[in-house]
């Protein structure tokens, strides 16, 4: 098959999760004789810390008053299936007014995301949608089969962007969801999550582990407790302050506690007032996975991920993880390989962290079971079932969204147990 991902732009050295996870699909199903290529809509550079075998396609950038301006409004009475159609053109009249004065703005950068890729576009078999910001590009100049792989819930996510534009990011992840595109979950919460709020099928592809990269690779020292946090980008939703809180309660309780963070900067300084800690930088796999193994405790207090990367890749380093409950459920099982603790709740992580801190007996068996549940999280697992979506979706055509491919009920939650919450 001919495929293309549609990816927001990434940098030669820096890069997300996100990123590396679709990069691993697109090598994946490259490798297995598809033709693969990716198109971002921003300016991106060849990464440096990755071997991407895929095609990288980018047209050259759109002018302020020319492409993007004419895209802005061209597109601004568009209809989205059964979307309301009053609120979508109020949204997008909003994009052509903001995008004379910056080309910074998200109006104008959405606007000249869609001209990109319009220009970019090539004929495929399928083109994937790989979050909220290239669903629109997608639905709109797509060809084949038009597929929406899901990596958040993405209204959750606008926190942290331009309060300015913060009713627009709102609507426009919203909105991803009501397009007709083929809908692809990278979690059991998410899929079923978009299902509560938006109906329809959404099919189910989890997110796999590398096991060359992640695993046990040193031991955590007798002592002091040593416990190791990702900064979260300062993000709000990742929880920062709220580990802090929880971190400086376990100091109280057991006294010195050596506390690693990596990532970029937090939304705490490392001398904060609450919980100092030793900050990291940012780091490559290879330097998480040391992290990971010589520390006692992953701490990971995000309010909400879709699949968590983190906390599963800490659990293949031989960490015991406490966490809370809302994007590990198909990994993680409270009291079985981790603990798992309600977001937003310092008290609740400091007493799981102070548990793990005096029951080494507990410690151990969490990490064993760990190890044994994660070792079906592999990348041919996860290649085998996109790869089954995308073949299944392609051979029945364009049919209509939501009949092509028969709903799946599978289950990768560990122990045989789904019970995703609702926010």
């Amino acid at each position: 098959m001919r495929i293309i991902f549609v990816m927001t732009g990434f940098g030669r050295t820096r890069t997300t999760a996100g990123h590396e996870v679709l990069f691993g699909y697109a090598n994946g199903l490259s490798d297995r004789g598809h033709d693969v290529t990716l198109i971002t809509t921003s300016p991106s550079e060849i990464p440096e810390w990755y071997d991407l075998r895929a095609e990288l396609v980018q047209p050259p950038a759109p002018s302020l008053l020319g492409a993007g301006l004419r895209t802005a409004l061209r597109y601004g009475g568009f209809r989205l299936g059964s979307t309301d159609k009053r609120a979508v053109k109020e949204a997008l009249s909003d994009i052509s007014a903001g995008v004379a004065p910056s080309a910074e703005a998200l109006p104008y950068r959405r606007a000249a995301a869609i001209d990109r890729f319009r220009r970019a576009v090539r004929p495929a078999d399928v083109t994937i949608a790989s979050g909220a910001p290239t669903a629109l590009p997608v639905y709109l100049f797509g060809t084949g089969v038009k597929v929406y792989f899901m990596q958040h819930y993405e209204a959750y996510f606008t926190t942290e962007e331009d309060p300015e534009w913060q009713r627009l990011y709102e609507l426009e992840a919203e909105l991803s969801y009501k397009l007709p595109l083929h809908r692809i979950a990278n979690s059991s919460w998410l899929a079923e999550h978009v299902r509560e709020r938006h109906g329809g099928e959404v099919q189910l592809c989890v997110n796999a582990l590398d096991h060359e990269r992640f695993y046990p690779d040193g031991s955590p020292p007798e002592e002091p407790l040593t416990v190791v946090s990702y900064s979260g980008r300062k993000a709000r939703w990742k929880g920062f302050p709220e580990a802090a809180e929880a971190m400086r309660l376990v100091r109280e309780r057991i006294g010195e506690v050596r506390w690693r963070v990596f990532g970029d900067e937090a939304l705490l300084a490392p001398d904060n007032s609450i919980a100092p800690y030793e900050p990291i930088g940012v780091v490559d796999a290879p330097a998480i996975r040391r992290l990971c193994s010589e520390a006692h405790i992953a701490l990971c207090p995000a309010w909400y991920e879709s699949f968590a990367m983190y906390p599963i890749e800490a659990m293949a380093c031989g960490c015991a993880v406490v966490s809370t409950e809302f994007g590990v459920e198909d990994y993680a099982q409270d009291g079985r390989n981790a603990l798992i603790v309600p977001a937003r709740d310092p008290q609740a992580m400091a007493d799981a962290v102070v548990r793990l801190a005096g029951d080494v007996a507990l410690r151990r068996r969490l990490v064993d079971q760990a190890h044994r549940d994660i070792q079906g999280f592999t990348w041919e697992q996860s290649i085998d079932r996109m790869e089954e979506l995308l073949h299944r979706l392609h051979t029945q055509g364009h049919s209509a969204i939501g009949a092509s491919v028969q709903a799946t009920t599978t289950s990768y939650a560990v122990g045989g147990k789904r019970s995703p919450r609702w926010l």
